[in-house]
């Protein structure tokens, strides 16, 4: 009934120009920001301005169309500053004799038609063995309770889609394929039952949300390091390498250890697309995408020392909300880190202030380094990494850090920011936010 001619990718913000084009004849044309009326028509040429704020914040972008009545006839909707990706992932379940989910499928498709080069399947966080992933069993031990069902499809040049179904227990038969993940700091984050402690902990607009899933598996760690931090960080590795050659000809690894269920993303805080997004936007495509290097076969410190970003002007600002953004799509325990020399020039579009904010509003933790020591202007507290000791203990504290997290499903699509923690008898915390939780 009615499309949006306009798709405001990236990262955007202040007055942006929308236009939409209804199927058919209507009425009058709203445009509502988070449920909010902001614009309205009742005659073409359907276009609009929208104020969406100067703070970089997710938001709810919807187009209603309506007839002579005022009845809603129509309705299309886009998410701003979120995660939206170029490949899909959904799952199909397939009933028994006895109506309880026995089999199932799933299906995925990619923008460029590519085959995938992993797919991770996982039954309540534990790894669910798929050799066809077109039919999978899936266990009868106990057809009443209540089972999380998900993948993560990988494709070749790093793109990845998500999909996620919750059936038995209060569902029974049916699938609830609107989940919002929500990462959050626990004492025990892989205790079985925290799905049930946790109930009843979050509100949005006034109404609790159901928990149908806690899953603590893997976790994703963004990294943006300007050429100053490279070389910097490299001395370190080096002097450490000389030093203990026979440990590092084993596996890097075994010098900064992660875990074997993390995996490492740079972002490049410089452009290799050409031109410029209009206004104060940012295109993710005018960035390299983020490389995905795992733990188990690349060390920290390797990573770190080694691997080096083009020698052009960076935006290290703009490249961190980007990676907070890399960090959210991926749905699993979560950080990014910013090494920085605090004399590095910044010609990023967002200051470092809003960006910090914009992580906070995902639930994703930033953990700035400073590889001088110093504080670095405008990113708030900063770990001194100028020494090995001081970067192997920062990274160790990093890893703490990402053990303490869950991530937690709750029915229905929300933005994270909305999302509100009850207090409860059990000790949780928001991930990325700050205890006092001032930043709503």
């Amino acid at each position: 009934m009615i499309e949006f001619v306009s798709l405001l990718l990236g990262l955007v913000t202040g007055m942006q120009t929308v236009e939409v084009r209804p199927a058919e004849p209507v009425a009058r044309v709203e445009i509502h920001l988070d449920g909010e009326v902001r614009a309205e028509a009742g005659g073409p040429p359907w276009r609009f301005t929208v104020d969406l704020g100067e703070g970089l914040a997710p938001h709810v972008l919807a187009a209603v169309a309506r007839d002579d009545s005022g009845r809603e006839i129509g309705r299309a909707v886009q998410y701003l500053n979120l995660p939206r990706g170029s490949a899909e992932a959904r799952w199909v379940l397939e009933n028994g004799p006895d109506g309880v989910p026995a089999f199932a499928t799933l299906v995925w498709e990619q923008m460029w038609g590519a085959t995938p080069s992993t797919v991770d399947v996982r039954l309540d966080g534990r790894p669910l063995a798929a050799a066809d992933t077109h039919r999978i069993p899936l266990p009868r031990d106990d057809p009443g309770a209540l089972h999380f069902l998900s993948a993560e499809v990988t494709f070749p040049q790093g793109s990845t889609a998500r999909a996620e179904a919750v059936y038995g227990g209060h569902y029974g038969d049916r699938v609830e394929t609107e989940l919002t993940a929500l990462p959050v700091v626990t004492a025990d984050p892989a205790a079985t039952a925290l799905p049930t402690a946790l109930a009843g902990r979050f509100r949005s607009g006034g109404e609790a949300l159901a928990v149908a899933a806690v899953d603590p598996a893997g976790s994703d760690l963004l990294v943006v390091r300007d050429r100053a931090a490279q070389a910097a960080l490299a001395r370190l590795v080096t002097e450490v390498e000389q030093r203990n050659r026979a440990l590092f000809r084993r596996m890097p690894r075994d010098l900064l250890p992660m875990g074997d269920d993390a995996r490492v993303r740079f972002v490049w805080p410089t452009l290799v697309g050409e031109g410029e997004a209009p206004g104060r936007r940012v295109d993710p495509a005018q960035f390299a995408a983020p490389q995905r290097f795992p733990t188990n076969r690349y060390g920290v410190s390797w990573l770190l020392s080694r691997a080096e970003p083009p020698s052009v002007p960076q935006r290290v600002a703009d490249a961190v909300a980007l990676a907070g953004l890399h960090a959210a799509s991926g749905e699993r325990r979560r950080a990014v880190v910013l090494a920085l020399d605090p004399a590095t020039v910044d010609d990023s579009h967002f200051e470092p202030a809003e960006v910090r904010r914009f992580l906070q509003h995902l639930r994703v933790p930033l953990v700035v380094w400073s590889v001088t020591g110093e504080a670095v202007p405008g990113w708030g507290e900063a770990v001194p990494v100028d020494s090995w000791s001081r970067l192997r203990e920062a990274t160790r504290e990093l890893r703490r850090s990402l053990d303490r997290q869950a991530v937690v499903w709750v029915e229905g699509h929300h933005l994270p920011q909305q999302v509100e923690l009850v207090e409860g008898e059990l000790e949780v915390a928001w991930a990325g936010v700050p205890a006092a939780g001032a930043e709503r």
